[in-house]
């Protein structure tokens, strides 16, 4: 990654919205986003839709070159962005003239608190960011399940969503009742998916806890390692290493998110875990209350 770019990526779901028809959109690590719905894909302009969002952060540029290009499924939205660290958030612009905040993101991602570093001396105090939305459907009807009233409303909503969801930058479909496919081969799994992480040239899946998958599942996984990653022709390049709780006993992954080249985590157990994206061994673990 750059010296001269800041990059996160992340999973989001849109909370509620607020005065000024922007939406809050609580995520794993950048929380909170706050963008205004106009900027959103166009069929994930509601209330509890799933999305995959990246930030790429130009630290030394301040150009106040803006585009946005929105779509049904995707947005990328190249914004000029104000970092007011009393605030503790970067205010976003959707021109170089434009009196009218879009959006905010929070600056609490860049002082790294799940890894006991500090990045905030990146951060300049006028930039230009880059902001990519995915909305991702098989994951939020997904989400809905067990939810009647509320999965007709998500329906409602958007009427062409459905329990699969084809990747972006990938040949591989998700569906999060728990299978991928991919050209010329699919993977069954014995949970449900929780997140399907396309990164460079691979997939990660994180499967989650307590629940069943599908029938006849290929791919075995045990509840500690639950990350499983993908090379392009459906072969498992790694697993997870196992993390452990404070009393030893094994714990298993429940967040997953991107900073630069850094692949983290969160354990059921509270623990910040940071991933060799490589090989899913452990770099690192930071307690997320330490003593």
């Amino acid at each position: 990654m750059s010296t001269n770019m800041v990059y996160m990526e992340d999973f989001a779901t849109v909370g509620e919205e607020e005065a000024g028809g922007r939406f809050y959109i609580p995520t794993t690590a950048m929380s909170p986003v706050q963008m205004s719905k106009e900027f959103l894909p166009s069929r994930g302009r509601y209330i509890r839709a799933s999305y995959r969002l990246s930030l790429s952060i130009e630290t030394n540029s301040a150009n106040k070159n803006t585009e946005l290009d929105i779509g049904p499924r995707t947005a990328v939205l190249r914004l000029w962005g104000d970092t007011l660290e009393e605030y503790n958030q970067i205010d976003l612009y959707s021109g170089a003239d434009s009196e009218t905040i879009c959006g905010y993101v929070s600056l609490e991602p860049f002082m790294l608190s799940w890894t006991g570093d500090d990045d905030m001396e990146r951060v300049p105090d006028e930039c230009d960011i880059t902001l990519a939305i995915e909305y991702d459907p098989g994951k939020t009807l997904h989400r809905m399940s067990g939810h009647e009233t509320i999965r007709e409303a998500v329906k409602e909503a958007d009427p062409d969503i459905g329990y699969r969801t084809a990747l972006s930058e990938t040949e591989i479909t998700a569906d999060y009742r728990g299978q991928i496919e991919g050209e010329g081969w699919n993977h069954r799994f014995p949970m449900d998916i929780e997140y399907a992480y396309p990164i460079d040239d691979r997939l990660l899946v994180l499967l989650q806890e307590d629940t069943e998958g599908v029938s006849n599942p290929d791919i075995a996984c045990d509840s500690a390692r639950n990350i499983v990653c993908f090379d392009s022709n459906g072969d498992v390049l790694w697993r997870a290493q196992p993390s452990t709780a404070d009393d030893g006993d094994h714990t298993y992954y429940r967040y997953l998110w991107r900073y630069d080249d850094r692949l983290m985590t969160r354990t059921a157990a509270q623990s910040y875990v940071e991933l060799d994206p490589e090989t899913g061994s452990i770099i690192q673990t930071t307690p997320m209350y330490p003593d």
